[in-house]
């Protein structure tokens, strides 16, 4: 556990989850003396995991499709981490290999005939549709022992009664963005661009 003093007062920084196979790093830090927690989500980086940031989550994902979808399944994933113990449900995106074929299929067709399958595909409330790949994915939920063999399998059991704060800047903003919705009664989203 490391600990930080700033202006504001002095931290400790009892996780941190670096670079997921999709790139995805975050920070929780807790004031001490208080019940008072910030998530740093990290911006795009640009050594090391920087393709994987800039060019699919940031152009690939943000750009196109307007959501990082595989960075936010990780922080939905590292949040569950964290407030749970012993085994928690996970989330994994679970790609539809029959949709996706067929999505492909519908793009090789004329246009005025073209489309057709990917507005419906649109009107589901149960997939993704990952531009510009094509593959349409839906969220599956797992047992974490069942998706990692890491620290990941089991929850830290960091019992935050209050509220947490959401920070980031440029990816991170975009994640810290995201967070919100899933946890909204406990959370205050606060993002620097």
């Amino acid at each position: 556990m490391t600990v930080q003093r700033n202006s504001r007062g002095i931290y400790i920084r009892p996780l941190s989850r670096e670079n997921t196979a999709s790139g995805f790093s975050a920070t929780l830090f807790k004031k001490i003396g208080e019940d008072e927690y910030y998530y740093a989500c990290r911006g795009t980086e640009l050594t090391g995991f920087g393709w994987q940031d800039l060019i699919k989550a940031d152009i690939g994902d943000i750009v196109v499709d307007g959501l990082a979808i595989h960075q936010i399944v990780d922080m939905y994933n590292d949040w569950q981490r964290i407030k749970s113990t012993g085994v928690y449900i996970a989330a994994k995106l679970d790609l539809l290999l029959l949709e996706t074929a067929s999505l492909a299929a519908d793009r090789l067709l004329p246009p005025g005939v073209a489309g057709t399958y990917e507005l419906y595909l649109r009107s589901r409330n149960d997939v993704i549709i990952d531009l510009p790949s094509g593959r349409v994915y839906t969220i599956k939920t797992v047992d974490s022992d069942q998706l990692f063999t890491d620290d990941r399998a089991r929850g830290a059991g960091i019992a935050i009664s209050g509220g947490v704060t959401t920070v980031g800047h440029s990816l991170g903003g975009h994640l810290a963005d995201a967070f919100p919705p899933f946890f909204l009664n406990k959370s205050k989203g606060g993002i620097i661009q």
